[in-house]
């Protein structure tokens, strides 16, 4: 189980039924769920049809988006990591409305003073609040490596001082520093997993960033991991020639 196995199609039917031959093999346990990463609900309802269309039932799967697997994952290799993130937007932007602020009379925040103006309006402090937070979310995800120079205080600007402030009051136990403690911890080869993923399937997402990829890639070892990716062609590529084969 080191190498992932690609899967394409033109098709999402085909690549739904690739999905649903593969999967019939019985997990070793009847009470590990069926893992299939996806990008919207409205894809995993889909594929709850179309798997019970193959099977005849569709039952023990669960459809996580790529953030939350993530968090599965982190949660089945690391110690005292919980499955529910303190970093997510929804729960951040409260603790980002607590810190601002107390912060905003320093010169490194003048841009955010003169954003939120002198009428002390809650919505306009709650609406950058909300904002800040889904940058920060996206930075996690898409610029660990920024957030981690933050943490060791690197960087100045206004946006390192308002995160260490919120590392301060929820820990450092974000998905970027997850991410590399992971990392660390499934490169050893008698790595054990409380909750091991036997199988992972990762259907029709496009594209992920270098976060999720390099997780996936350290779970190979471990897991077996396939991905089922939709060509963007009418027409299917292994049946066309390039100029230079014509």
């Amino acid at each position: 189980m080191a190498t992932p196995t690609l899967f394409t199609s033109n098709r999402l039917e085909i690549l739904a039924r690739d999905l649903a031959h593969n999967i019939s093999a019985p997990l070793s346990s009847p009470f590990q769920p069926e893992l299939i990463v996806v990008q919207s609900q409205s894809i995993a309802r889909w594929l709850r049809l179309e798997l019970a269309r193959e099977h005849g039932i569709s039952a023990n799967c669960i459809f996580p988006f790529p953030k939350h697997f993530a968090r599965l994952i982190f949660s089945s290799a690391l110690p005292d990591v919980a499955e529910e993130s303190p970093f997510e937007p929804e729960s951040l932007v409260w603790v980002i409305l607590k810190q601002l602020p107390a912060l905003l009379n320093k010169p490194e925040f003048a841009p955010l003073k003169n954003y939120l103006g002198s009428d002390n309006d809650p919505r306009k402090l709650f609406q950058l609040s909300d904002k800040i937070a889904r940058l920060f979310d996206q930075y996690l995800v898409f610029r660990p490596e920024m957030i981690l120079e933050w943490d060791n205080g690197k960087t100045d600007g206004w946006q390192a001082m308002l995160w260490r402030e919120v590392t301060s009051a929820l820990g450092k136990s974000h998905p970027a520093a997850l991410r590399n403690s992971f990392l660390n911890f499934a490169t050893k080869p008698k790595a054990k997993f409380s909750k091991p993923a036997e199988r992972i399937s990762i259907f029709g997402i496009s594209a992920l960033p270098k976060f999720h990829l390099e997780m996936f890639e350290a779970l190979a070892p471990h897991s077996q991991i396939s991905f089922y990716l939709l060509q963007p062609c009418a027409q299917l590529w292994g049946y066309i020639s390039s100029d230079h084969e014509t």
